[in-house]
């Protein structure tokens, strides 16, 4: 079971090979949850980017059937999942968080909720995908990212600071958007 959320400062970290096997534990978790109103469970972000620091929160891509969007929010608030304290995510694409345990530490989740096939489900896949087969893409990422938290940024801020990267890289491909 997923445990309340717990907001915490801004930190950079290395990479942390738990983390597959936690986005493992938290996709069975997703999955077998059935019927569900989502086609697909994605790990996405840096923390599917095998070797790349960042704020070592697991993103999660649900992709919800088309016109279900509102059926896998309350799903998934069901489960335990809660709305960001933020608050700052379109309705579009919704964000529910939870914390995970895994070998007696808590990982922090977000669920990023997107409908399948939608330009945001096919950006977050697309940027995720270019981070892994590109390294120097994911080491100027990595840079940014770093220089951003050290900078003393809030969350928002340190999003905003990715922004100008992550529309290139989509642009890379004739995208355009965001990428979760």
């Amino acid at each position: 079971m997923v445990e309340p959320y717990e907001l915490r400062g801004l930190a950079y970290h290395p990479y942390d090979p738990e983390l597959p096997a936690v986005f493992s534990r938290a996709h069975n978790l997703l999955m077998a949850s059935r019927p569900v109103p989502w086609q697909a469970v994605e790990h996405i972000g840096s923390t599917a980017v095998p070797n790349l620091d960042g704020k070592n929160i697991l993103n999660i891509l649900v992709a919800a059937e088309p016109g279900r969007l509102s059926e896998a929010v309350a799903a998934l608030e069901r489960l335990g999942f809660t709305e960001h304290p933020y608050k700052n995510e379109p309705p579009e694409r919704p964000l529910r968080v939870a914390g995970l345990r895994h070998q007696n530490r808590l990982y922090d989740l977000h669920l990023h909720l997107t409908e399948a096939g939608s330009p945001d489900h096919q950006n977050a896949l697309f940027f995720r995908d270019y981070l892994r087969a590109h390294p120097e893409a994911r080491e100027e990422y990595a840079a940014i990212k770093r220089n951003a938290v050290r900078s003393g940024l809030d969350g928002l801020a340190y999003n905003k600071a990715k922004e100008p990267f992550i529309r290139k890289t989509l642009s890379t491909s004739g995208r355009a958007g965001s990428a979760g």
